[in-house]
């Protein structure tokens, strides 16, 4: 009976128990190198995404130093139109008090223009072409042939049933 329960449940035998453990201090050692080399690659990119944003913050106040004197032009002729309605309607006014007739035609609308001719070349930066370039130059590349062996040794160590 002794053999029987020996046979069933693996007696002293931990050769499969030493296989898992090494499987795990492998694909440990894997994952580790994997996370310092995708550190490694993030740093190497970092520089390019800060620069970009730095020329896009760059030349967004750019345009809104550019903007800014049209934006208080088209204010300064909305103040001159409105105090130009006020003064217009005072003798409106006094015309409907003394009982006189009241003529409203000089009281207009005015239309603003503002003039944005100064921004209307402006651009942000295009960092497609550029960013592809950097992106290509320092993509890591992904080493199929580690991955897979790994998973092959995972497989030979206990793993069975478990497909990749």
């Amino acid at each position: 009976m002794g053999g029987l329960i020996r046979g069933i449940f693996g007696g002293t035998n931990d050769s499969s128990q030493t296989a898992q453990i090494e499987a795990n201090r492998s694909s440990e050692q894997f994952i580790r190198q994997q996370a310092e080399r995708a550190r490694n690659d993030v740093l190497n990119i970092f520089p390019a995404g800060d620069e970009a944003r730095n020329q896009s913050l760059n030349q967004a106040l750019a345009i809104f130093g550019q903007s800014a004197p049209a934006q208080a032009d088209a204010f300064a002729e909305g103040n001159t139109a409105a105090q130009a309605a006020l003064l217009g309607g005072l003798s409106q006014f006094q015309n409907a008090i003394l009982g006189r007739s009241v003529d409203f035609s000089a009281l207009q609308p005015t239309r603003i223009t503002p003039d944005f001719s100064s921004i209307q070349n402006v651009a942000l930066p295009d960092f497609s072409s550029g960013a592809s370039e950097v992106q290509r130059a320092q993509t890591p590349q992904v080493d199929l042939q580690s991955i897979s062996q790994l998973l092959s040794r995972s497989r030979n160590f206990g793993l069975g049933g478990v497909n990749f």
